[in-house]
């Protein structure tokens, strides 16, 4: 979960909105 919360974190997706199927992909990541 660290590892995921690091990646949130980036500037990258700071500039991104993150859209509900953003999270569902990355939901479907986690499994």
């Amino acid at each position: 979960m660290e590892s995921q919360l690091a990646v949130w974190e980036t500037p990258e997706f700071d500039e991104i909105p993150v859209a509900p199927e953003v999270t569902m992909y990355v939901a479907q990541l986690e499994d």
